[in-house]
């Protein structure tokens, strides 16, 4: 059974702080956006309560690292802390932690940002680099600039009090926006370090690892799941902006893109289905088109959502490696003659041993994987 470990250090410095006696951990991360933590601290004597009077005085202050064995699996900020006392007189503080990424959701631009022609992989890490400049602001992410071969004119106002993870994760969002995360590793010399990623499409080309799973049950592939699921599918698509400045007196509308429609489904027989999404602060209608563009391309038709857990010792996996793809080997009921798929992993879930809990690993795949 893998031993896992919960270092607390101060987020500006990332000195150690504290080891944490966590139990009930449960942690995600996902590509393109922020991943989550929870968590128990049982105060039972005297040093646990120690602890967990640590972990609520840091709470927004610090960072919450996840080693299994000498791995970092994950990494990110204790945002809510809260101790609570029972009838029997315990106490147990639950955690609710992000991963570094959440950083840039409560950071505001403080001066105006305007890209004319650059690439969407330099952009990203220069919003990194904006709200990191000041040293009460610098959380230690490496930002550098990682060109994807896509040019983007964006103009970001401080007036607008735009939030840098919004700002990162709305440019995602068009129509082949980049994919970004940041990595979390310990060095040769055991510093941990954050590494914003960016790229057209984060990962390896070929699969690395094998899951297999026989008829009879046992190997790597453990359970499966898929879902497909409409309600927020559609066939047709537009995205709705802010209205553009007009003279007094005179009524404007939102500014709108264009309707993209999927001529491939609604000639396979889908009806007519549509799906707005309002972008505040948008005006520019080829911006627009992006994004109704980027709706089209992910959520057109049934939205396929497929998991798999799997057991990763001695396989070399790790969260690090999503966006590498793997091969699934099945043979059930369902998969019917046997299948060999190779899948594209954009997110995991993660649930620690405790007693005689095993571990389990979820990975969440990139659409469909039939």
């Amino acid at each position: 059974m893998p031993a896992y470990r919960y270092l607390l250090c101060d987020l500006l410095t990332d000195q150690p702080i504290a080891q944490l006696p966590l139990s009930g951990v449960s942690f995600d991360r996902r590509l393109c956006r922020t991943g989550s933590l929870t968590a128990t601290l049982d105060a039972t004597n005297q040093h646990t309560a120690t602890m967990a009077r640590l972990v609520h005085r840091y709470a927004g202050r610090a960072a919450l690292w996840v080693y299994r064995g000498d791995a970092l699996w994950w990494g990110g900020i204790p945002w809510t802390v809260q101790p609570k006392q029972g009838q029997r007189g315990g106490v147990s503080v639950s955690i609710t932690a992000a991963t570094f990424d959440s950083y840039a959701h409560h950071r505001l631009l403080y001066a105006d940002a305007t890209y004319a022609g650059i690439d969407q992989g330099v952009i990203i890490p220069d919003l990194w680099r904006l709200i990191q400049a000041d040293p009460s602001g610098d959380i230690g992410v490496l930002a550098v600039d990682q060109l994807t071969g896509v040019l983007r004119d964006r103009t970001y106002l401080a007036s607008e009090h735009n939030f840098a993870g919004k700002l990162i994760e709305d440019l995602g969002d068009v129509i082949d926006g980049p994919e970004h995360t940041i990595r979390v590793y310990p060095d040769a010399d055991g510093n941990r370090i954050k590494e914003l990623v960016v790229a057209s499409t984060i990962g390896l080309t070929t699969a690395q690892t094998v899951f297999q799973r026989s008829a009879r049950g046992g190997g790597r592939a453990l359970e499966w799941e898929r879902t497909a699921d409409a309600i927020d599918g559609g066939t047709a698509f537009q995205t709705r902006g802010d209205t553009p400045n007009g003279n007094v007196g005179e009524d404007v509308e939102p500014a709108l893109s264009a309707r993209v429609y999927r001529d491939d489904l609604l000639a396979e027989g889908w009806p007519l289905l549509d799906v707005v999404e309002d972008r505040a602060g948008v005006t520019e209608a080829s911006t627009l088109d992006g994004y109704a563009e980027g709706l089209a391309d992910q959520r057109g038709g049934a939205m396929p959502v497929a998991s798999y857990s799997v057991q990763v010792d001695g396989t070399g996996w790790s969260p690090n490696r999503l966006g590498d793809p793997v091969r699934i080997k099945l043979a059930d009921l369902w998969h019917t003659p046997a299948v060999d798929l190779t899948v594209r992993p954009v997110g995991c879930q993660v649930t620690a041993p405790e007693g005689s809990q095993p571990e389990t690993v979820k990975l969440i795949l990139d659409g469909d994987d039939e």
